[in-house]
């Protein structure tokens, strides 16, 4: 499949596909495009940040940045998203590889996201191991 990465200038076009994964992940409230272009315009804009796509039917944010402990540089996944009836054909899979490979590039020591419970058959698949759990409460 053919990732691409959105520049700067084409920020706008991602908006139907965020709020596609507002809706997926279930976040609370009502999705802010301008608080989420607040956010993601100077990350891109300032090369710390990359938005890769395959066509409109995934979507992976790459946030980069140094470990605080030891100021290796790091790359997060922020958010990943397959349009649900494009599932299961290879799409996350691609994003997050060529996530790796941009990463690895950039010469990150590693590759951080955090994902839903479940999964892990396939984050292990692809070399990942959980490294701790991660907890919320809604105040």
């Amino acid at each position: 499949m053919n990732v691409s990465a959105y520049t700067p200038e084409e920020l706008p076009a991602i908006e139907p596909i965020a709020r596609a994964a507002f809706r997926d992940f279930q976040y609370p409230g009502q999705f802010d495009w301008k608080e989420f272009t607040s956010q993601w315009q100077p990350a891109l804009n300032a090369g710390i940040g990359l938005i890769l796509r395959v066509e409109d039917d995934g979507i992976l944010g790459l946030l980069f940045g140094r470990d605080q402990f030891n100021g290796w540089l790091q790359a997060m996944v922020n958010f990943w998203f397959v349009r649900p009836e494009k599932r299961r054909l290879g799409i996350g899979r691609d994003l997050l590889l060529a996530a790796e490979a941009i990463a690895y590039d950039k010469k990150c020591w590693r590759v951080l996201m955090g994902h839903p419970i479940g999964h892990v058959k396939f984050f292990a698949s692809l070399g990942y191991e959980p490294i701790e759990v991660g907890f919320q409460k809604r105040l």
